[in-house]
């Protein structure tokens, strides 16, 4: 039976076996186009991008420019940008198509920072003169510009004019940088390899071309000599004739053994790095292959790997806005604009529930609008952030807070209801966290300090497992970026300069000192790139993440850009989430080992049961103290046996302006903490809100150094011992009274009295006959205790405090008690 060419594979069977509907092909979202003899598929995105990626170069043949939506403009150039940037004053197409033809009249005076053009009248920031790219439209902005003699930094290359420096990476790779070719003068010729021979100059010839009776190397070194003795080595491989005589080559993957007779593979995958393949590499005798990770195709070239599916979306926020570009197209777009006055800093994504979340610096909130509607919220107010992050998996949302030296964590389903429902995640010796980054699919944080000591650190989600990733080469590490297929760390150095990354377990460090990054504030990696948010050029940036090469600015806009992130589904993979059979009352952290733990919001501390949140008033704690920071540890979670490695769980308390603590009490009524430190003419209180933001007060001035004092958590009286010479002194609730109790002329006082502490009564009628403990030293400086409930100072037997007798230790103790 036959079929007309036009039935064959339109849908509906003739045959009577349907042969003519089998082997059909027809286009998909992630195979729009067959090429390469049906070998090969193109998905969607990548037609006519650009960049050919079928062998044939049919994905970019036929090509006409797309069609927009009655929303969008269309770009002479062939992009499609939204109305909403058509004549804003920032050219959006390649071409700058969008800005023309605009009725807008020269402004008359520009704007602070700002400079103009002479010729074509527009005002441009001053920050873009003289940066290689012409903002004006009579390109003036790039015209006279000075070439400064300059100082090249340590990890990079002075070129011989003076005025350029490259990285030290750069200097013999066989590209030229210097603009007079200078960092590839004076060069050792690259070695050849196993099959060929080394003809002089650096230049390497096929071994079956020696001896040929032709010479083939430009000085003639590949012919005569010894070329007319016959091959007789027991070679592994290959023997061929040479000027020097017979000798054994290997074939291409191999490379001749140091006994020059016999060939072993050339492991590819581990000489060459990623040179040899973007992702997976697998070797193999005599060659290797490469291979991509779920959700990337690999390129013609057999090498790289690229993202299928939907084309990758950069999204930046620049003031009030925040953009998306294709990575492909170019198409540009408002994807959510806030008040004028406002700045949304930081921001990331969430592709389950589509939404994009923000850091609002001007409402100290963290929001969230859906990408796909007008709904929108807000997760948390009363803090500021100079990054957060969005835990696709364990739905958590993180940000740091440089100020308090902490990491926090709230839900991604938390909706502010006037009191916070976030946990801390990481305190205490944290120096000025600032830019943070996720691996929820191995239960990791990593996270940079800018402090007095730069570092990069890593922890488990939960906090857990804190560890230095790299102290050394630091200035300002102030933009991370988390690449999953190459298992590698990447962050921008505002101090030096300078484009870094390292193995996720600190190895195998990378370090290229670029002269454009300036101020990054924000950075990203896809594919074969690195992006990055340039505050100071007012510009968004992308080189090639391995050389730093190809600079390109793809984004330049009349204010700063702050966040950035790329989005696309194959960076954000899909798992099981560890916490959805965990049961946890409020938090769940991810961990490390595909498990999740319970957390509590502050206010709330963990059960027993590990799973639910109770009130924090049913829970006793300890406040431990060292000179300049007060951690809360619950005794729940006090260790049961001596010996453990660092701290119990705690929460630091943010003493932003203390030095150096000389005492503390904590008042638990009001949840106020007092305290004294050294140099300080007051003893002040913190007020723990139920933010968890701490408001600061004096309450009574002092005249001499505070060694200790006392609350009196019925009266609230505040007791202390200050000064030379030394007093023990007393005020009301709020520091209104104060009194003297006692001085060092005291005669019935034996030693100098060095610390006060409540006693440990079992009811509120014994707690106010005790009054309080009074502990000094009287031989050598060693603590000892009196308790104030006589009428009289009273002398008591140190074994009643269960110290050791006088003798045993060399020292005398003496109790003394005392009425109030």
């Amino acid at each position: 039976m036959c079929v007309g060419a036009n039935e064959r594979c339109d849908g509906v069977p003739q045959c009577p076996d349907a042969s003519d509907e089998m082997g059909c092909w027809s286009p998909t979202q992630d195979c729009a186009l067959r090429c390469d003899a049906a070998t090969r598929c193109v998905p969607k995105s990548w037609l006519c991008d650009g960049h050919a990626d079928c062998l044939d170069h049919t994905d970019e043949q036929g090509c006409v420019p797309k069609k927009c939506s009655p929303s969008e403009f269309p770009c002479h150039s062939g992009q499609c940008v939204a109305l909403a940037l058509r004549c804003d004053g920032d050219p959006d197409c390649r071409d700058g198509s969008d800005e023309e033809g605009c009725a807008v009249p020269r402004p008359l005076l520009c704007r602070p920072g700002e400079v103009v053009c002479p010729h074509s009248g527009e005002c441009v920031p001053e920050a873009w003169r003289c940066d290689g790219v012409a903002d004006c439209r009579d390109s003036t902005d790039e015209q006279d510009c000075p070439l400064e003699e300059q100082q090249c930094g340590e990890r990079q290359w002075g070129c011989s004019r003076g005025h350029e420096c490259i990285p030290d990476a750069w200097r013999c790779d066989r590209e030229r940088d210097c603009s007079d070719g200078s960092d590839e003068a004076g060069c050792q010729p690259t070695p050849c390899l196993s099959h060929e021979y080394p003809c002089g100059l650096g230049i390497c010839l096929n071994a079956s071309l020696v001896c040929s009776g032709h010479q083939d190397c430009a000085d003639g070194s590949d012919e005569g000599g010894n070329c007319s003795l016959p091959c007789q080595r027991p070679c592994s491989q290959l023997c061929y004739p040479s000027p020097q005589g017979p000798r054994c080559w290997c074939a291409p993957g191999y490379q001749l053994a140091e006994d020059g007779m016999s060939c072993v593979d050339v492991d590819e995958c581990t000489e060459q790095g990623k040179e040899t393949c973007s992702q997976i590499c697998l070797n193999a005798p005599g060659t290797y292959s490469c291979g991509c990770l779920s959700g990337y195709l690999l390129e013609p070239d057999g090498r790289i790997c690229k993202l299928s599916g939907p084309e990758p979306m950069l999204l930046v926020a620049v003031q009030s806005e925040v953009l998306s570009y294709g990575l492909r197209s170019g198409r540009e777009e408002v994807l959510l604009t806030t008040d004028k006055e406002r700045t949304v800093f930081s921001l990331d994504f969430d592709l389950v529930e589509r939404k994009i979340f923000w850091m609002d610096l001007a409402t100290e909130s963290i929001s969230w609008r859906s990408l796909d509607s007008s709904k929108k919220g807000t997760l948390v107010k009363g803090v500021r952030s100079d990054c957060i992050a969005v835990d696709w998996l364990g739905r958590n949302l993180y940000w740091t807070d440089g100020v308090a030296g902490q990491v926090l964590a709230t839900s991604l389903g938390t909706a502010w209801r006037g009191k916070p429902e976030y946990t801390v995640v990481l305190d205490g010796d944290l120096d000025q966290p600032h830019s943070l980054v996720l691996q929820p699919l191995a239960g990791m944080l990593y996270w940079s300090e800018v402090g007095n000591q730069p570092r990069l650190m890593e922890a488990t989600m939960d906090g857990r497992r804190q560890r230095v990733l790299l102290a050394q080469g630091l200035g300002w590490p102030t933009a991370l970026a988390l690449d999953l297929p190459t298992s590698r760390l990447f962050w921008l150095d505002e101090k030096l300069g300078s484009v870094g990354s390292t193995h996720l377990d600190g190895t195998d460090v990378k370090v290229l000192q670029l002269r454009w990054v300036q101020s990054p504030f924000a950075a990203a990696v896809c594919e074969d790139q690195l992006y990055w948010s340039e505050r100071k050029a007012w510009s968004v940036q992308q080189v090639d993440k391995a050389t730093g090469k190809n600079r390109t600015v793809l984004l330049k806009r009349h204010g700063q850009p702050h966040g950035l992130q790329v989005m696309h589904p194959a960076l954000r993979l899909a798992a099981p989430n560890p916490c959805t059979a965990r049961g946890c009352s409020h938090l769940c952290l991810l961990s490390s080992r595909h498990a999740g733990q319970c957390r509590c919001p502050i206010g709330l501390t963990l059960a027993a049961d590990e799973t639910t949140c109770l009130p924090l008033h049913t829970s006793a704690f300890a406040l431990l103290v060292s000179p300049a920071a007060v951690m809360q540890v619950y005794l729940k979670d006090m260790p049961r046996t001596a010996g453990g490695q660092g701290l119990p769980p705690h929460r630091a308390l943010p003493l932003a302006k203390v030095v150096r603590l000389t005492a503390v009490d904590y008042m638990v009524k009001d949840k106020s903490l007092y305290f004294a430190e050294v140099g300080g003419d007051s003893i002040g209180m913190l007020r723990l809100k139920d933010s968890g933001r701490l408001s600061w007060k004096k309450v009574v001035a002092v005249e001499g150094m505070v060694v200790s004092l006392a609350l009196d958590w019925l009266s609230g009286n505040l007791y202390w011992i200050e000064g030379q010479p030394t007093s023990i002194r007393v005020a009301t609730a709020g520091g209104r009274w104060v009194l003297m109790l006692l001085s060092r002329g005291c005669r019935a006082l034996p030693g100098w009295p060095s610390a006060l502490a409540p006693p440990p009564c079992a009811s509120s009628q014994q707690q106010a006959a005790a009054g309080l403990v009074l502990q000094w030293s009287v031989q050598p400086w060693t603590a000892v205790a009196a308790e104030w409930c006589g009428a009289e100072p009273t002398l008591l037997p140190a074994s009643l405090l269960g110290v050791p007798a006088p003798g045993s230790t060399g020292q005398t103790r003496s109790v003394v008690r005392l009425a109030v």
